[in-house]
């Protein structure tokens, strides 16, 4: 039981730096800068591959809808710069 709670624990951490990262992108990068964009698209990769070897198949079809969700709602209003 501790391992779930722990897993859970890690899977929402990883939701959180994931949202971090996509609005980084959507709303801090400009179209000149490169470099960042390439490191903050390899970390949002890096992040899903933690996110699908930590959860796997405890992931549900309503939290992948609701995650999916979340981060359309956080980049809404990004305008391209």
């Amino acid at each position: 039981m501790a391992g779930n709670g722990t897993t859970r624990i890690r899977r929402y951490a990883l939701y959180v730096l994931y949202a971090v990262l996509c609005t980084g992108i959507q709303y801090y990068t400009p179209r000149t800068e490169f470099v960042q964009l390439i490191t903050l698209y390899g970390g949002l990769f890096a992040v899903y591959l933690l996110t699908i070897r930590t959860a796997g198949e405890q992931i549900s079809a309503r939290e992948i809808i609701f995650v999916g969700l979340a981060m359309r709602l956080l980049v809404l209003f990004a305008m391209p710069n």
